[in-house]
């Protein structure tokens, strides 16, 4: 599970590998984490505008479609951050606009169903921060 780029065990193991490995150090891991993260959201809130002003022309589309097969390709698990950059994207509020808009107009493909579902496999929990 990830609260705020940091990896939250599930159980003991994993909190022994976590401390074990300095998985969340601040200086060698988390800020690179959120820097990737921040990209990755970045991109995938110009794509969200650009899919919206795409959905009745098709040739646009298309290149936006293909852009988010980039995005999904990159958080495959032979990736660098891939789990917690895939985490990220999964839950993303403009990336479920995104699939939405898709689906919605039948263009939501095999390709995208392939990459998602690996994305997913590799992806964590995302712990709910309240307050």
């Amino acid at each position: 599970m990830t609260r705020n780029y940091r990896y939250e065990p599930k159980n003991n193991v994993g909190k022994i590998t976590r401390d074990v490995l300095d998985l969340n150090s601040i200086d060698k891991l988390v800020i690179k984490r959120v820097k990737v993260g921040n990209e990755l959201l970045e991109k995938m809130r110009k794509l969200s505008e650009s899919v919206n002003d795409h959905r009745e022309k098709q040739d646009k589309l298309i290149v936006d479609i293909s852009e988010l097969e980039d995005l999904l390709g990159l958080v495959q698990s032979d990736k660098n951050y891939s789990a917690i950059i895939a985490s990220v994207l999964i839950h993303d509020e403009n990336y479920q606009d995104v699939k939405k808009t898709l689906e919605n107009g039948g263009y939501w493909n095999t390709e995208l169903i392939s990459l998602e579902a690996k994305a997913k496999d590799i992806a964590f929990d995302e712990v709910n921060v309240s307050g």
